[in-house]
């Protein structure tokens, strides 16, 4: 009977966006443990620098970097990685589906060392090619809704336990995209 409810419960986080694993590792990270053999240093950022950066931005990249960020601290039962972007990406006109995989497909591949803000950065925690999402706010942060506290969060991508589930960029704002002010 363990085993069925096991299985019922990592289905029911699968169909979510996000996996159990997700859940584990975020844990760990939250309570500050390091990646497997890293000992880089990294710089503290500020939401009101990253809040800053953004009013850079040009419009689409903007509003989705603003609301990603208006969000920290939110919560909720319902709450998983890739409805999260889907209402952030609304803010900005730019229409999403609604799972990890499916977000994976849409726009245009982006490596990590060239990311701007405003872009999907995507996790593989337990499944290929990814199985947790969030959006890249700049100076090397993620937006997030840790799987373990289903709030939103701010997270250094060279940290565990993303450091390490690296699985993909993609720029789903093309560049010249004037979506509706809200």
């Amino acid at each position: 009977m363990r085993a069925v409810w096991a299985i019922m419960g990592l289905s029911i986080v699968c169909l979510a966006g996000c996996t159990a694993v997700t859940g584990r590792q975020a844990r760990a990270y939250e309570e500050g443990a390091a990646a497997p053999g890293t000992q880089v240093a990294i710089p503290e950022v500020s939401v009101s620098e990253l809040a800053a950066d953004a009013r850079a931005l040009p419009g689409p990249e903007r509003r989705v970097v603003e609301a990603a960020l208006g969000a920290l601290d939110a919560t909720g039962p319902q709450l998983d990685c890739s409805s999260f972007v889907v209402q952030v990406f609304a803010t900005a006109g730019v229409d999403l589906p609604r799972t990890v995989r499916e977000q994976l497909r849409r726009g245009v591949p982006v490596e990590l060392d060239a990311l701007q803000p405003g872009d999907l950065v995507f996790f593989a925690f337990a499944h290929r090619p990814a199985d947790h999402v969030g959006i890249y706010a700049g100076r090397g942060r993620v937006v997030h809704v840790s799987t373990a506290a289903r709030r939103v969060q701010l997270a250094p991508l060279g940290a565990a336990p993303f450091v390490s589930a690296w699985a993909a960029g993609r720029r789903v704002v093309p560049a010249g995209v004037s979506a509706p002010r809200t």
